[in-house]
């Protein structure tokens, strides 16, 4: 860890032969103590959090489906750009709130 123009930065390393890295990491747009307490509130098994992550995906790119058979010349390029164009739009965080001790933490 070293800390640079008021931001805590981490580095770590691992083996070369490493075939898996494993890193927990919270963020808080309220403080570095509440993103120590989202780690420890959302913290899970990496299988769950990744099938409960799949899930999610699933059901939010599946609020749009196009058509292949109807799509009046678009391409394979359209519908990639189409797709990514909603996956970032559904990246970007929408609450702006945090769990805290007596209920949502609002920053």
């Amino acid at each position: 860890k070293f800390e640079g123009r008021g931001r805590d930065c981490f580095c770590f390393s691992y083996d070369r032969g490493a075939t898996v890295v494993e890193v927990h990491l919270a963020t808080s747009f309220i403080g570095k103590a509440q993103a120590a307490k989202n780690l420890q509130v959302e913290l899970k098994p990496h299988d769950e959090v990744r099938k409960e992550g799949a899930a999610e995906w699933n059901s939010l790119l599946g609020r749009a489906s196009v058509d292949a058979t109807e799509l009046s010349g678009k391409t394979a390029r359209d519908l990639q750009v189409f797709y990514t164009g909603l996956y970032r739009a559904l990246t970007f965080p929408r609450r702006l709130d945090e769990p805290g001790d007596n209920g949502p933490v609002h920053w």
